[in-house]
């Protein structure tokens, strides 16, 4: 089967999103039980990354009507 760039970076990236969207729900668990952090914490911790998350996207969105949406994802994969 063949596929070219973009498919194989949507395809990487619903894996990435999966990945976390299953494992990050457990993350406030582990910090609280496993590392004994405070449960405020742990609201710290997931509201920093809903903050970082939602300026991710916002600025993906920006950078992908500047230069294309297939253009954003080969330059943020490159970049990582």
């Amino acid at each position: 089967m063949y596929l070219n760039d973009i498919n194989k970076l949507t395809i990487i990236s619903f894996i990435r999103t999966f990945s976390i969207s299953t494992v990050n729900p457990y993350i406030g668990l582990a910090l609280n039980q496993y590392y004994k952090l405070p449960i405020y914490l742990v609201s710290i911790y997931y509201l920093g990354l809903t903050f970082v998350t939602a300026i991710g996207y916002i600025f993906g969105g920006y950078l992908a009507d500047i230069i294309g949406r297939r253009n954003s994802m080969i330059d943020f994969y490159i970049c990582r």
